[in-house]
């Protein structure tokens, strides 16, 4: 077992099953696997908590925090990094009668009934857990936050990437980071496949990977308005996003979202001080609460479209000034 130690605290690494793809069955066999690590986990020498901290996905972890708040006889808080199982249901094609998302929604109601306190990121949790318990446990939100040390330790990406991949002529639109399903990037690429023939001027500009890459560069790397840049290490990301004009990010219409959002990707896009448009519809915060961009109706080429072009009548200084908010 690999141990790591940072000051006076220990971090124990517990071995799983290895899964390459995140909607696999063998994902969620490796969720068993961890649970029954944990359970059997030699905790003679640990010391005696005042708090256990169980922090979802999985959320069947909090059965053995359960078991270990027992045990020790102290208080246990719940953090939610993803609203399970109604993240499966609305994003995922899973019927809300699936055996398996029964199972999960049992577990999340035991979860979110017992513990002494639920934390999460979403501004609009507290919501959520009411609906599910159908009373008002202590709730609070904790954003995700940033380490204040990366502001001063970016390292700048080479020269050569960046006149390869960006062009200052450009009305440079970029979305940063992982390329997959739940990014729901269709928005994003129709838009400019339809401007192309509009605007030349307005460039969409992809920097990252992900599982969807190479079918989204299949289909549209041919037109002359979209780039795809390659994935950068996050020291230097900073250093790339600062070329950017405007900052995109997407997500599904979805219930998921009625509760909130706390995403890295918005952090980072903030810390560059760059305008954002997000294709959004649930509960708004950070961008409209610092006024550094806008939400419009996800799913919505047309709305997209029509804000960037509003956005690029502004002129770059105006546009850098809202991005300073």
């Amino acid at each position: 077992m690999k141990i790591d130690t940072y000051d006076q605290l220990s971090i124990y690494w517990l071995k799983t099953i290895k899964y390459k793809v995140p909607k696999s069955f063998l994902r969620i066999i490796s969720w068993f696997h961890f649970e029954l690590n944990l359970l059997f986990f030699n905790k003679k020498k640990l010391k005696k908590p005042d708090v256990i901290i169980v922090s979802s996905l999985s959320l069947l972890t909090i059965i053995n925090g359960f078991l270990l708040k027992k045990k020790y006889k102290c208080k246990l808080i719940f953090e939610i990094r993803d609203i399970w199982p109604l993240t499966i249901v609305e994003e995922g094609s899973f019927s809300k009668y699936n055996p398996f998302v029964q199972f999960l929604s049992l577990i999340e109601y035991i979860g979110y009934r017992y513990s002494d306190a639920i934390v999460g990121m979403m501004p609009n949790l507290i919501e959520h857990v009411e609906n599910i318990v159908r009373y008002k446990p202590l709730v609070k939100c904790i954003p995700i936050g940033f380490d204040e040390s990366i502001l001063n330790n970016t390292c700048k990406i080479s020269d050569d990437y960046i006149n390869h991949y960006f062009d200052e002529s450009y009305f440079n639109v970029v979305h940063a980071g992982t390329i997959g399903i739940t990014n729901a990037l269709d928005v994003f690429f129709k838009a400019a496949a339809e401007m192309v023939n509009q605007d030349k001027s307005i460039r969409f500009i992809l920097v990252g990977d992900g599982a969807l890459k190479q079918m989204y560069m299949e289909r549209y790397s041919h037109i002359d308005n979209i780039v795809f840049a390659p994935k950068v290490p996050r020291k230097m990301i900073r250093s790339v996003l600062e070329k950017a004009d405007v900052f995109y990010f997407s997500t599904f219409d979805s219930k998921v979202w009625k509760y909130g959002q706390s995403l890295n990707k918005v952090v980072d896009y903030m810390l560059s001080e760059k305008l954002i448009v997000a294709s959004y519809g649930g509960y708004p915060s950070m961008i409209n609460e610092a006024e550094c961009g806008y939400f419009i109706p996800p799913d919505n080429v047309g709305a997209l479209i029509n804000k960037l072009i509003e956005i690029k009548k502004l002129g770059k200084n105006e546009v850098n000034r809202i991005g300073l908010k």
